[in-house]
């Protein structure tokens, strides 16, 4: 799981993949105290094993974090500026505070591989 250390408007990209849908951590960012973030991701998955088109999903999310004395919380929600999915895929991509980091989630299809590209930016001040 790679862990960002701190990115302001570089886009970073990562490949992953999930089996059986289960929920694996993407991102994985220490928002440091008394700072504040924004995130953005675009996320596509698919079938890695067939490539089958009636299993892809794609979304596009930002989201504002920030850390107050070492606390750290979303301000408002998450915007979806994307979100398709093949009727036959219920996947899911998420943000999530865990402690101090802020995780983009991804939870995959269950019964089935798959390959997920996910590019993104992180602006910190």
């Amino acid at each position: 799981m790679p862990t960002t250390v701190w990115t302001s408007k570089r886009p970073v990209g990562a490949m992953f993949t999930t089996t059986n849908g289960t929920l694996q951590t993407a991102i994985n960012f220490a928002v440091p105290t008394n700072k504040a973030c924004n995130i953005r991701a675009d996320i596509i998955a698919t079938d890695a094993a067939t490539g089958v088109t009636a299993t892809t999903a794609g979304y596009m999310l930002a989201a504002t974090f920030e850390n107050s004395n070492g606390t750290v919380t979303q301000v408002s929600t998450t915007t979806v500026m994307h979100s398709k999915e093949d009727i036959a895929a219920p996947m899911d991509a998420v943000f999530a505070v865990s402690g101090t980091n802020v995780q983009l989630n991804i939870t995959g299809d269950p019964g089935r591989t798959i390959r997920w590209s996910i590019w993104y930016e992180i602006n910190l001040v």
